[in-house]
């Protein structure tokens, strides 16, 4: 596994490896960069709109649809619209046992609509709200049912186009890890391209048609957040600037503005004690 943009994941209690929340995005044009992690990924929409990538597929999301990453896909969101809510659901490979499936073997479709799974998710968000006794138990068993019913009725097709698209994706994790690892430092795409033994082009195109994103912009995004994690622990602005890469910082603060969606400054000035629970939501204008 790439040391890239994976996202560790850190459960309170390690014998019940579920994460639920629910996610509104206030600000128009919203989302996530891309990133992965072993566990699989739902998002059921609530309300709104936005495009989802996952593994090079990208298709456009809408109020009662779900999205499903797989074990490892490497997925994003952009496009989401103002005051759009979702329902968040992360489950470990742990829990296959108690579906008698592998996780290599729960290949399901990336987009799904379908009233009887959001039925699931949502009787599991209750269970999370009110936490009866026994609700740790209840919670896996529903998950278990809702990944038979998505294997039931939604297992994935084409093994040719999966691995194209695995190819694809492990050369764009490849990029991403070398990215997450130097974005401090001066990056040019022919020294990626040079680095990674891909031709410029393809080193480009295949990494907007995975990730929605110009290596550009990704790297942007990248070091904003990362610039944003530094003004909630103290740092003034141009040494956060400096230390994420921005020479300049009249153009950190115009990317900040379009990644974060307020001035550097705003952080600065108002410090929360910890980033948001998604440091890689982000606002693009």
């Amino acid at each position: 596994m790439y040391r890239g943009y994976y996202e560790y994941l850190q459960h309170p209690d390690p014998s019940f490896p579920v994460i639920f929340h629910h996610t509104t995005f206030a600000q128009e044009n919203g989302g996530f960069i891309p990133h992965w992690h072993e566990a699989m990924e739902l998002l059921y929409f609530i309300s709104g709109s936005g495009t989802a990538f996952i593994d090079g597929a990208s298709f456009r999301v809408k109020s009662g649809d779900l999205v499903v990453s797989g074990f490892g896909s490497m997925h994003s969101m952009q496009e989401i619209e103002a005051n759009t809510k979702y329902i968040c659901l992360i489950l470990e490979p742990s829990l296959c046992e108690l579906t008698g499936f592998q996780p290599e073997q729960l290949q399901i479709s990336p987009h799904i609509h379908d009233r009887a799974a959001a039925v699931k998710i949502e009787h599991i968000g209750r269970e999370f709200q009110h936490q009866q006794t026994h609700y740790k138990n209840a919670i896996k068993l529903e998950v278990a049912a809702l990944l038979i019913h998505l294997m039931r009725y939604h297992a994935s097709g084409s093994e040719t186009q999966e691995k194209l698209s695995d190819s694809k994706t492990a050369m764009v994790k490849q990029v991403v890890a070398l990215l997450q690892e130097e974005y401090r430092q001066p990056l040019s795409l022919p020294d990626l391209a040079a680095r990674t033994g891909f031709s410029h082009y393809y080193l480009c195109h295949t990494f907007r048609e995975v990730t929605g994103y110009s290596i550009s912009k990704y790297l942007n995004m990248l070091r904003c957040n990362n610039a944003q994690k530094l003004l909630f622990s103290g740092w003034s602005v141009s040494e956060a600037a400096l230390s994420c890469g921005f020479e300049n910082l009249s153009y950190f603060t115009r990317m900040y503005k379009r990644c974060i969606g307020h001035a550097p400054s705003q952080d600065k000035q108002n410090p929360v004690k910890k980033p948001p629970t998604y440091g890689k939501m982000f606002h693009y204008t």
